[in-house]
């Protein structure tokens, strides 16, 4: 008894995997991009012309602060104690940037946020 179960067991799941494994070819949907109309405008789209409509500002003030000029340097290590993700050395440019004179530590900045 035992012996046929098995056989008709390994007969069944080899019949099932046989029809289960035919090639099925499906339809393919024919759309065409041409045929598809753009009704929205993309997220990008709309940022953009929102953005466009902000009037810029010349109001910024730079009293107190110190102008620290933009320039050239090499930038990366060229000794033996220099680390190796510091090679090679190469040329970097700056731009100007303004920062203020007063020194402001970090938790001084967190109670001011």
């Amino acid at each position: 008894m035992r012996f046929s179960f098995l056989k008709y067991f390994i007969v069944t799941c080899l019949f099932c995997s046989f029809f289960s494994c035919k090639n099925q070819e499906k339809e393919k949907v024919k759309t065409s991009a041409e045929k598809i109309e753009r009704t929205e405008k993309s997220y990008h789209e709309k940022y953009l012309e929102e953005i466009a409509a902000i009037e810029e500002r010349d109001s910024v003030s730079t009293s107190g602060m110190l102008k620290i000029e933009g320039g050239e340097y090499m930038m990366g290590g060229n000794s033996p104690q220099t680390r190796r993700d510091e090679f090679p050395q190469h040329k970097e440019t700056i731009e100007t940037i303004w920062v203020d004179k007063t020194e402001v530590t970090n938790a001084e900045f967190r109670k001011f946020v």
